[in-house]
């Protein structure tokens, strides 16, 4: 019997030492809410919502405020490792199925001079307007996107007067 016990405590044990990527600090979530408590000044667009994906706040891209959040980090900050790829989703919802609408990576050396953009557009996953909807960008990092002096900003856009609703953003990184 104190065998058996001594197997099961071993196999816990182990299994509570093991990671994962997501414990690796690979990975970046940001469900909205942590912006107001992580920051003296959040963004005037992370707003209250009965109709948040999760939690109670979302943030709000019009005319008037374009841009979500933004992830920035230097390469060399993410990891010692050279990074393969990056896996990007958030869920999105839109009042209407009009316009560019995205979520995007900009790469940028060293200098802040642009290399690289890559998008996904929400028009291309989004059903219904109204509802939520899980928009992703899978994004291959090899080569020169992968210099340890770049800078990787992740974002949504939308520049139209239609409201659009971000939550739940997630960023996972894959080293090579």
């Amino acid at each position: 019997m104190k065998i058996i016990l001594l197997v099961i405590l071993a196999a816990l044990l182990f299994a509570g030492c093991s990671s994962s990527d997501k414990d690796s600090g690979l990975v970046f979530s940001n469900s909205m809410e942590s912006n107001l408590a992580w920051m003296d000044h959040p963004q005037s667009n992370i707003v209250w919502s009965d109709n948040a994906h999760s939690g109670h706040y979302v943030c709000k891209l019009d005319a008037s405020s374009p841009y979500s959040v933004t992830y920035n980090m230097k390469v060399s900050d993410i990891s010692k490792k050279p990074l393969k790829s990056v896996h990007i989703s958030a869920w999105v919802n839109m009042s209407t199925v009009t316009g560019d609408r995205y979520i995007g990576i900009s790469i940028l050396e060293s200098s802040q001079q642009a290399m690289d953009w890559i998008a996904q557009k929400a028009l291309e996953v989004i059903g219904k307007p109204g509802e939520w909807h899980k928009v992703e960008l899978n994004v291959d990092l090899l080569g020169k996107r992968n210099r340890p002096t770049n800078i990787y900003r992740i974002f949504a856009v939308n520049e139209k007067q239609d409201v659009v609703l971000l939550d739940d953003l997630t960023i996972e990184f894959e080293e090579e």
